[in-house]
């Protein structure tokens, strides 16, 4: 009987397991989700987003945008594709003090607190694995942060990305909400309404509104 009902029991606790899991695990990406559109709204969206370029630190993920076809043409020859979250391998400082010539180089681990005129090198390399026509052989690929016109921080981006999403999404429902009841696009089936209209016709149908101004008479 204790044989019994220690079975009963582990089988009971197996069974919460079970339910309890996926409620963890979307309470997780709820959470996760919360903290990305928070960090987000700190970092700014659109036009008033701030630019990775001027606080990333070795080990971050960033995402480079640029609307120029051209150049986005140029960026991507060298592995460089806007919208592709890269991540920051390596950061080195140049710069040109007085007397000297040739700037001087050095390998920092974040961009933050240098000075104005530092230009800062960057090696990057996919965060995820890319389609086998963009793989390079040469990964991670050198860039200077100033050359592309906005760096975005994954978080901004992916906020970004389902602001859009849920946006696009809001207009076509609405769209079709609208032709749902103002709207109806229907076919003659029978040619009780000749010779105005032929079976086959097919016909606008505006569905009027009962209230008020717009009831029918």
């Amino acid at each position: 009987d204790t044989n019994v009902e220690t079975t009963d029991e582990d089988s009971d606790s197996d069974d919460a397991s079970n339910v309890l899991a996926p409620l963890e695990s979307l309470q997780t990406k709820v959470k996760s989700t919360q903290q990305s559109f928070q960090s987000a709204a700190d970092e700014g969206f659109g036009t008033k987003a701030k630019n990775a370029a001027n606080s990333c630190s070795v080990g971050d993920i960033i995402v480079p945008l640029c609307s120029n076809l051209a150049q986005r043409q140029l960026l991507a020859n060298r592995g460089i594709y806007p919208g592709v979250e890269y991540k920051v391998v390596e950061l080195s400082a140049s710069t040109c003090s007085i007397g000297e010539d040739e700037p001087m180089k050095e390998l920092v681990a974040t961009v933050k607190g240098l000075s104005s005129p530092t230009q800062v090198q960057a090696l990057i390399q996919p965060a995820y694995p890319l389609r086998d026509h963009l793989e390079r052989s040469d990964w991670p690929v050198s860039v200077t942060l100033d050359e592309v016109p906005l760096w975005l921080s994954r978080s901004t981006y992916i906020a970004g990305n389902a602001l859009g999403t849920a946006a696009l999404s809001s207009f076509f429902l609405v769209v079709a909400a609208f032709f749902s009841f103002f709207l109806r696009i229907v076919s003659v089936p029978t040619p009780s309404m000749l010779p105005s209209l032929s079976p086959g016709s097919v016909v606008l149908v505006t569905r009027s509104i009962p209230i008020g101004p717009f009831k029918p008479r």
